[in-house]
């Protein structure tokens, strides 16, 4: 899809547009999803408090979704969603290690 959005070897879009729009998304489904469940917020002080538990994982993932859409312009989209699975492979490998232990399932090691 981003070399067909290409003119003349430009890409028509920005793609921080792009990965910001992808998460106001799913920041509005999430949204949306809590206010169906209809169960009490908490206080603003402690809901404060989790939601900057999520802020190190939010800023990763803005930084992994801009590096994607950096990369599949100079990789083969093939090669580099290859590469991009065997994240999958390493954190196995790694939970496997003597400081986590953790034996994996069959399904686990399948993503």
């Amino acid at each position: 899809l981003t070399r067909a959005a290409e003119v003349d070897g430009q890409v028509l879009y920005s793609p921080f547009a792009a990965s910001l729009f992808s998460e106001l998304g799913k920041l509005a489904i999430g949204v949306v999803w809590a206010m169906a469940e209809r169960t009490p917020f908490p206080p603003p002080a402690e809901l404060g408090r989790a939601a900057l538990a999520f802020v190190p994982p939010a800023l990763g993932y803005v930084v992994v979704n801009n590096l994607r859409f950096t990369l599949v312009q100079v990789i083969n989209p093939g090669l580099l969603q290859l590469l991009w699975n065997l994240k999958i492979v390493f954190i196995g490998a790694l939970y496997a290690l003597p400081p986590f232990h953790r034996r994996l399932e069959l399904h686990q090691w399948g993503g």
